[in-house]
């Protein structure tokens, strides 16, 4: 499915018309396929804009999602000190000591571009190679 631009919904909402001067989906749809040859082909009009979204002077889009909110910047930061200052702790560790899904600890992680498991390609990566070759293996974890 195509996600359809702000302009592309303005424009239907536009087509949809207000009052007694309503057109159908049908009418809509048909309407639209026929001004934009050249776009993607719409099937049903986007006129739940009307009823799920939002619609104001300058600005269509979708209403606010339900579901639980993302985790506080705060708790972003202690997980990634944790992970600073014990770097051999598990997913699952983590969840448990801050009190959240593992999942929410690995996408932290994965935000953060933390590749624990491959930390020693990244030390030879970044490092030069007279530094690596002097860092004992000892010192990497």
């Amino acid at each position: 499915m195509v996600k359809s631009t702000e302009r592309e919904r303005i424009e239907i909402l536009c087509m949809i018309g207000f009052g007694d001067r309503m057109r159908t989906q049908k009418e809509v749809v048909e309407l639209f396929n026929e001004t934009h040859p050249d776009w993607h082909p719409i099937s049903q009009s986007m006129s739940k804009y009307r009823n799920f979204g939002q619609v104001s002077d300058n600005h269509v889009s979708d209403n606010p999602k339900s579901g639980q909110p993302s985790k506080s910047e705060e708790d972003q930061l202690n997980v990634l000190l944790a992970i600073q200052e014990n770097h051999h702790s598990t997913l699952n560790q983590l969840a448990s000591d801050f009190n959240m899904a593992a999942s929410s600890v690995h996408k932290i992680m994965k935000k953060a571009k933390y590749h624990p498991y491959k930390y020693l390609v990244w030390m030879k990566r970044h490092l030069p190679e007279k530094e690596f070759s002097t860092t004992k293996l000892s010192d990497l974890d």
